[in-house]
């Protein structure tokens, strides 16, 4: 697979480690948001017990967890480019801005904005990771 030569990235210093046991306020959970026209349209679970992890080897983000049905999944997020101070990192043919937001203990992924086929409606994913 990949070499084990990662970064764990947390939420808060005060999460747990993972080498620790974990409680299940401690487990962290990814959901795939799509807006449209930059308002919430739709919200669901797309991974659970998630760990991200970034391998600076290969620029790639990685996010392993449990899909709906209960299968473990791995994502990975590769290194694209980097436009006006922006790293953007490729997933399923579209490229997505990796955003840290401390204040609110969040890590997530954006998708950059496409036209909706046959609409003048514009839509974009988010993939947010947040404490359960």
């Amino acid at each position: 697979m990949f070499k084990k030569h990662f970064l764990l990235l947390c939420l808060t210093c005060t999460l747990s480690t993972f080498s620790q046991e974990k409680t299940e306020s401690d487990t962290l959970i990814a959901y795939e948001i799509i807006y449209v026209n930059k308002e919430e349209f739709d919200k669901q679970i797309f991974l659970t017990n998630v760990e991200l992890f970034y391998v600076e080897e290969g620029k790639t983000f990685y996010l392993e967890g449990f899909n709906h049905t209960g299968e473990k999944t791995i994502i990975a997020l590769k290194y694209a480019q980097t436009n006006k101070g922006i790293d953007y990192f490729e997933f399923f043919n579209n490229e997505y801005e990796f955003i840290n937001d401390e204040e609110q203990a969040i890590f997530y992924f954006k998708s950059k904005s496409k036209q909706v086929k046959d609409t003048s409606d514009s839509m974009y994913r988010v993939i947010q990771i947040q404490k359960n």
